[in-house]
C-alpha cells in the first residue's frame, strides 16, 4: 500500500503558475514523448536521458520541457530517471542504467503471468491481488535502483518532491504523463500534477 509523504502536491493551478513565471527564459519549450516497448524502451529513455546530462543538455531539454508523456516502457525510463538522479551520484547513474537493463524482468512476468496470477484469477476471479507481477517488478526495480519510496508512496506525490526539489534550486521539472497500455477500448493515464477536470484534459481515460 501507498501512503502520502509530507509535503504539497502540485495543482494545475500552481504549475501554470511556475510555468509562466519562466516561459520568457526556457524558450525553446520542448514536450517529449516517449513510446512503448517494455524494458528495451526503458532503457532507451535512461540513456538517452543519460548522454542529455553527460554533454550539457540537461538544462536545455528537462528544464525546458512543459510535459513529458510515455507508454509503457518509455513511460518508466523517463520517471525511473528521476529516481536515480535524486538517489545516486554523477559516478554510479551509469552503473544503475546498466544493472536495470540486465535485470531479468521477463522471468517475473513470466511467472507472475502464467502462474500465480492466472492461478488466483481461475480459481478465485478477476480481481485485485497483491503482490502480483506488476507490483512485484516494481519492487525489483527498487531494489535495484534503491530506491524504496516509490513502492511507498504514490506516483504524485513523488513527483511533487521532484519537482519542488527543482523549483528550490530555481530551476524547472516537466510534468509526467503515463499512460498505460489500452485494454478493452479502456485507456489508464497518471498525471503528476493533479487536474481541475482530469476528463477535459484526457477525455475517456480512466485517472489512474
Amino acid at each position: 500500500p501507498t501512503t502520502k509523504i509530507q509535503g504539497e502536491l502540485v495543482n494545475e493551478g500552481s504549475f501554470i503558475d511556475s510555468l509562466n513565471a519562466r516561459i520568457d527564459t526556457i524558450k525553446p519549450v520542448y514536450f517529449m514523448a516517449s513510446y512503448g516497448g517494455g524494458l528495451k524502451a526503458n532503457a532507451w529513455n535512461l540513456l538517452l536521458m543519460e548522454h542529455w546530462r553527460n554533454n550539457d543538455l540537461w538544462n536545455d531539454r528537462i528544464h525546458q520541457s512543459v510535459a513529458m508523456s510515455g507508454v509503457s516502457g518509455g513511460a518508466l525510463g523517463q520517471a525511473f530517471y528521476g529516481s536515480i538522479l535524486k538517489n545516486h551520484n554523477s559516478d554510479s547513474i551509469q552503473l544503475i542504467i546498466d544493472q536495470l537493463s540486465e535485470t531479468n524482468f521477463l522471468s517475473i512476468d513470466l511467472t507472475y503471468l502464467l502462474g500465480y496470477d492466472l492461478i488466483r484469477e481461475l480459481t478465485i476471479g478477476q480481481g485485485e491481488y497483491r503482490p502480483d507481477r506488476a507490483q512485484r517488478a516494481f519492487e525489483e526495480y527498487a531494489r535495484v535502483i534503491h530506491d524504496e519510496e516509490m513502492n511507498q508512496v504514490d506516483f504524485q506525490s513523488y513527483w511533487a518532491e521532484l519537482w519542488h526539489d527543482e523549483l528550490d534550486h530555481h530551476a524547472f521539472f516537466p510534468a509526467l504523463i503515463v499512460n498505460s497500455t489500452g485494454t478493452h477500448q479502456k485507456q489508464g493515464v497518471a498525471s503528476s500534477v493533479v487536474l481541475d477536470d482530469f476528463s477535459s484534459v484526457f477525455p475517456g481515460a480512466d485517472n489512474l
